[in-house]
């Protein structure tokens, strides 16, 4: 009987006993081979490669009348509270930029009302591309020529610190969004419904983490203050008969009697 070719055998028998290997393991537990790129969970169920998992957004709840109130005029409360919530700034840091910016823009826009209403001013200049042609063609009065430009750009800085404050609250809470969707609905006067859907978050977050670090840190510190006088008052025995017995456990005429 002829001898197979040589490395034949050791291949067969591979094939062999992989085939029995299969044979002895239970169908749907069968191990990936090698170079699978099939991944597995933490409980170990099968995981699709490139699945992604979805993180943090932002509140999809109805908003109340008072956050949409609050939100559109006084747009710095709402920043303010949203970062001390989060212990990311305290109230005055988040609240003094925007209130500042905002009440720029408010008294620019408002100057050719006191003095010289021109065509460059609502009513008569009912769009921005009324206003724009009308500042560059030389019909505007000399204070709407002020009031123009400032009150622009005094607007988008207004547009951008809010947009600052929105992206701080979203890395700390891991909500990632693009920057610029945001930035032109903010700048689009559309900031009020941004703002209300941020204090909704912050508000559930802020529900969960409970209050922050930096309050029990401060509450721990005093109580053990408060427990560090009382100790070295009860070693000095310097208090009264009531106090002693009271405070330090002991009895009121050994108290006394050191007094």
């Amino acid at each position: 009987m002829p001898s197979p070719p040589p490395g034949t055998m050791g291949a067969n028998k591979r094939g062999q006993n992989g085939a029995e290997e299969d044979a002895q393991e239970p169908e749907g537990a069968k191990s990936p081979r090698a170079g699978s790129t099939l991944e597995t969970t933490s409980n170990g169920t099968p995981d699709q490669a490139g699945e992604e998992v979805s993180g943090p957004t932002w509140s999809n709840d109805v908003g109340e009348l008072e956050d949409c109130v609050l939100s559109c005029f006084c747009p710095c409360i709402v920043t303010g509270r949203n970062l001390q919530r989060l212990g990311l700034a305290p109230f005055a840091k988040g609240c003094a930029p925007v209130g500042l910016l905002l009440a720029c823009t408010i008294i620019f826009f408002s100057l050719p009302y006191w003095t010289d209403n021109g065509p460059c001013s609502f009513p008569t200049a009912l769009w921005e591309w009324s206003v724009t042609e009308g500042f560059f063609g030389g019909n505007c009065t000399p204070t709407e020529y002020v009031s123009v430009p400032f009150t622009r750009v005094s607007w988008f800085c207004f547009a951008i610190c809010l947009n600052v404050i929105r992206r701080r609250i979203a890395d700390d809470i891991g909500i990632h969004e693009k920057y610029c969707p945001s930035l032109f609905f903010q700048c689009c006067c559309c900031y009020a419904c941004l703002l209300s859907t941020e204090m909704r978050t912050v508000r559930e977050v802020a529900h969960k983490r409970g209050p922050p670090a930096e309050e029990s840190v401060g509450e721990a510190v005093v109580v053990q203050t408060l427990d560090t006088v009382v100790t070295l008052a009860c070693q000095d025995q310097s208090y009264s008969s009531y106090s002693w017995s009271s405070n330090c456990g002991g009895d009121g005429g050994s108290g006394g009697g050191g007094s």
